[in-house]
């Protein structure tokens, strides 16, 4: 989408000299189809199709190279962000209780408690954290969300479907992975389906 106007951009071939270019467009600007056009001053740039491409894979690249990175992506949009959404709640309630668990088991392993004791404080945290759990996947299934499992299943696998260069495979990981692309000049911001 364009950030500028809130048009779609879309794919276009231009041909020059017998060759073939490929480039994504913002449809107010180039004006193919009235229908799509939101602002006909509209001049946010011209992407070549590679070059996006590229860009957008080596997003993704970068996060099966380093699972920290999807740590930073969500830190990054909570910033953005001027109210936590009921997910970020409902994870932070599930950080919270991770530690209170290994707290617990810290106490165990210097003597602190006996196991009896400590599956008396951690099976009521972890039937909290399963319920929430299960919250998050419904809510992650009415946003059309993806946990980060599933999400790092597509990440991981990324590089054998581009070794495949099946077009429909590659949309499927893409759409699986991304809600929405926006553009602005050279600014490019990938909205994820799961942070």
């Amino acid at each position: 989408y364009c950030q500028q106007c809130g048009a779609k951009y879309f794919k276009r071939v231009v041909y020059k000299n017998h060759q073939r270019y490929y480039y994504y467009s913002c449809n107010s600007r180039i004006k193919s189809n009235k229908e799509y056009v939101t602002n006909p001053d509209c001049k946010n740039k011209n992407w070549k199709m590679k070059e996006l491409d590229d860009i957008v894979f080596n997003e993704i690249r970068k996060l099966a190279k380093d699972p920290k990175h999807m740590t930073d992506l969500r830190e990054e949009k909570k910033k953005k962000t001027d109210a936590p959404t009921k997910v970020d709640i409902i994870r932070h309630e599930i950080e919270k209780i991770d530690e209170q668990i290994s707290r617990f088991m810290d106490l165990y392993g210097i003597g602190k408690f006996t196991i009896d004791q400590v599956s008396g404080k951690i099976d009521p945290l972890n039937e909290q954290r399963t319920n929430l759990e299960r919250e998050l996947q419904q809510l992650n299934a009415e946003s059309g969300a993806i946990t980060e499992e599933e999400a790092f299943e597509v990440i991981h696998s990324f590089g054998e479907i581009l070794d495949r260069n099946d077009f429909n495979e590659i949309r499927l990981a893409l759409e699986t992975l991304i809600y929405y692309i926006e553009l602005d000049e050279d600014d490019v911001y990938i909205h994820w389906k799961f942070i």
